[in-house]
């Protein structure tokens, strides 16, 4: 029912505080190592985003006209999304294997981009800092790649093709692009729409800063001996006209030993 083939194999740990839903653990790994999760035929496959590139396209490859004439005489259309709605920083919450799993926190930030959204990410996982720190320079700049969308008309020929899969289109500007397919609608007339985000990861010029927080050393504490204490029951008549209800009387002391500080008695 599923294909992992192309995932790296990796122990991951984490912890569930509180009912989750398995979608929502997927959800969390896709986030946090970047991998797709496509339908291929009768299974669900798991595509990371840096595969290499698996068909390189043509001007005539794109444009195809559709009955429905969406996409006209045009190449294709291009879609970006605002400035805005982007990542300035990217906070990730996760546990930290150097503090006893104990939550921390990693931030990335483009210092020279002022607009947008700060993002914050909360995952089950225990990682080690470094990794953590990598994983917000990824989520960052990644979203500021993929903020450029394109969407073209082909036949038939590339019906091999399926989301998640890494193909080169020419740009109407000269050039080519390296992008990544995020949906694939047939139409009647033997078509096919491709909509496609930029994934020219390997040569971005985005660069996320900050250094990584490394999380402090966890504090052994060493209780000091108290010697032992002793509680006595003592079974008295009621001392007040207010004792009337069962209570409890108790005397408690240390030996005699010397700085004794108490102690506290609990009864289940």
């Amino acid at each position: 029912q599923y294909d992992v083939t192309l995932l790296p194999t990796k122990e991951v740990h984490f912890t569930i505080s509180s009912t989750m839903a398995l979608r929502d653990v997927l959800a969390n790994l896709a986030t946090v190592y970047q991998f797709d999760i496509v339908p291929s035929g009768d299974k669900v496959k798991f595509i990371p985003k840096t595969l290499s590139v698996v068909r390189v396209f043509t001007d005539a490859d794109l444009g195809h006209t559709r009955s429905d004439n969406l996409s006209g005489s045009a190449p294709y259309a291009a879609k970006r999304i605002q400035g805005i709605d982007l990542p300035r920083s990217v906070t990730l919450n996760y546990y930290s294997a150097a503090l006893d799993h104990n939550i921390f926190t990693q931030v990335s930030t483009l210092e020279t981009y002022e607009s947008g959204q700060d993002v914050k990410l909360e995952v089950p996982f225990t990682l080690t800092d470094d990794e953590a720190k990598r994983i917000t320079e990824t989520a960052l700049v990644n979203a500021h790649i993929e903020q450029q969308e394109y969407t073209f008309v082909t036949d038939y020929h590339n019906i091999d093709l399926e989301p998640g899969d890494i193909i080169t289109i020419p740009l109407d500007s000269g050039g080519t692009t390296n992008v990544r397919i995020t949906r694939i609608r047939e139409s009647d007339d033997g078509l096919l729409e491709f909509t496609v985000v930029r994934a020219d990861y390997a040569s971005s010029s985005y660069n996320g800063s900050g250094v990584v927080s490394p999380s402090p050393v966890p504090q052994q504490t060493v209780a000091d001996p108290i010697g032992f204490s002793q509680a006595l029951f003592l079974e008295v008549p009621a001392l007040s006209d207010s004792d009337t209800s069962p209570r409890l009387l108790v005397a408690v002391h240390g030996f005699g030993a010397a700085g004794w500080p108490g102690a506290a008695l609990y009864r289940s």
